[in-house]
């Protein structure tokens, strides 16, 4: 009987522990996952990796000599061209070149954050336009004038174009599947789109300066002050809109909104044009038109600009200072600061 107690009680025992036990497993199970969320707050990123300026060297440029002014860098480098991830408005890419090290056309191209101030080199021996598509390829002209991209992480960098003496400003459509761009063999502009891969789909005269992609067929560009709207593979072209102006710099197809100049020659009224709205927003003035260079609209509220700084404030007017930066600004025109990039 003591046996048979025993051997009970052992069941007993044994059942009621794993019973316990699948209770704390069925309790462990329904607790969350909770996630991770990283503490980075990137409200004021832009404003974080800039200065504002003391001195914008916007003053007389030298006309009194009678030969090419010398050229004094006041930084160390020029930082030229640059453009906005479509996919995300934290990340930008810009050309840089050190004064005394590296010539004319050799920039390296460096990939920077604003939310989390990672500047990442890319790749070197850059002439100019950069240009970001959707699907994370950055398109640009190397130093030897020919098109070659390269992933937005550094990998995978290839030459689309191996004709014609001087290939530029290409820019890929609203899906990244084509870009278009110049080519200039022989003092003949002709205008060309490619698919993704390099290969020629059409080519047409010059059409004007290049605004930036409607969608993924149609191209904003400029004729006569008018803004015209021309299909890249059928060339049918139209008067886009009525709107007439000095010129227009950039189009936001994912905002659909379009910066332009207006105005006399000395002071250049800068607009935007707001195509959800069909409405027109001045947005004050910007001095000097050679100043502003390569603006862009993709930076929440904010403009990215290639800013240009001269003057002959050397009281010789033979020596002209020169600044090439990186600068942002409030959609308004207001608040003008320098990007401070990583050395």
């Amino acid at each position: 009987m003591k046996k048979r107690y025993l051997l009970n009680l052992s069941l007993l025992l044994i059942i009621a522990f794993v019973i316990n036990s699948c209770r704390k497993d069925k309790e462990i199970k329904q607790i969350p996952n909770i996630p991770i969320i990283p503490n980075d707050n990137c409200a004021n990123a832009y404003d974080s990796r800039c200065k504002p300026y003391d001195n914008l060297y916007m003053g007389t440029i030298a006309t009194q000599c009678t030969f090419s002014p010398f050229t004094i860098f006041l930084d160390k480098y020029v930082y030229w061209h640059t453009c906005v991830n479509p996919n995300n408005p934290n990340e930008i890419v810009y050309l840089r070149r050190e004064i005394g090290v590296q010539q004319g056309n050799d920039f390296d191209m460096f990939k920077f954050n604003f939310c989390t101030g990672e500047n990442t080199l890319l790749t070197n021996h850059v002439a100019y336009s950069p240009n970001w598509s959707v699907k994370n390829w950055i398109i640009f002209t190397g130093k030897d004038l020919q098109l070659w991209k390269i992933k937005s992480n550094g990998d995978s960098l290839i030459q689309l174009t191996n004709t014609g003496n001087y290939n530029n400003e290409a820019k890929w459509n609203t899906n990244g599947t084509k870009y278009i761009y110049f080519d200039v063999s022989l003092g003949n502009s002709i205008l060309a789109v490619s698919n993704e891969n390099g290969v020629i789909l059409n080519t047409f005269p010059n059409v004007g300066s290049i605004t930036g992609w409607l969608d993924s067929l149609n191209i904003l560009n400029t004729s006569n002050n008018n803004l015209m709207k021309t299909n890249v593979l059928s060339n049918n072209t139209e008067i886009f809109t009525p709107i007439i102006g000095r010129g227009y710099l950039e189009y936001d197809a994912k905002h659909q909104l379009l910066l332009g100049l207006k105005d006399s020659i000395l002071f250049l009224k800068n607009f935007i044009f707001d195509l959800k709205t069909n409405s027109v927003n001045d947005i004050g003035q910007w001095n000097d038109q050679s100043n502003i260079r390569n603006a862009h609209l993709g930076l929440n509220n904010k403009f990215l600009i290639h800013l240009i700084l001269k003057d002959t404030l050397t009281a010789d007017p033979c020596k002209l200072n020169f600044r090439s930066h990186i600068a942002i600004m409030n959609i308004d025109g207001t608040n003008l600061k320098q990007v401070i990039f990583p050395e």
